[in-house]
């Protein structure tokens, strides 16, 4: 694919990353939704934070404009309960099946 993709520094700031994730778990925990619920990842990009949530959910959809990323992301996370599509975060409306 030649040039790594990523979605920049701030995805990767790994004490950025962990107190994302640390608060989102910390709230599906607390509404009682660890490990039920349905997320969508609006703007997964590589999808380095998405694949972190994952493990507390049913299942994830990621979502992005690029069709780069998303043939990536297919390529490295795509598995049963984490799906990828190429859309636009602005006119994006999750199906009923997501």
């Amino acid at each position: 694919m030649g040039k790594k993709l990523y979605s920049g520094p701030g995805s990767w700031h790994a004490p950025l990353v962990q107190a994302y994730v640390d608060t989102t778990f910390n709230f599906l925990e607390s509404e009682g939704l660890s490990g039920k619920c349905k997320a969508i990842d609006l703007g997964c990009g590589d999808f380095n934070i998405g694949s972190n949530i994952a493990r507390k959910c049913e299942s994830i959809w990621g979502i992005d404009i690029s069709s780069k990323i998303i043939e990536y992301c297919r390529h490295a996370h795509e598995r049963n309960g984490i799906n990828f599509s190429c859309e636009d975060a602005r006119t994006f409306t999750p199906q009923p099946w997501m």
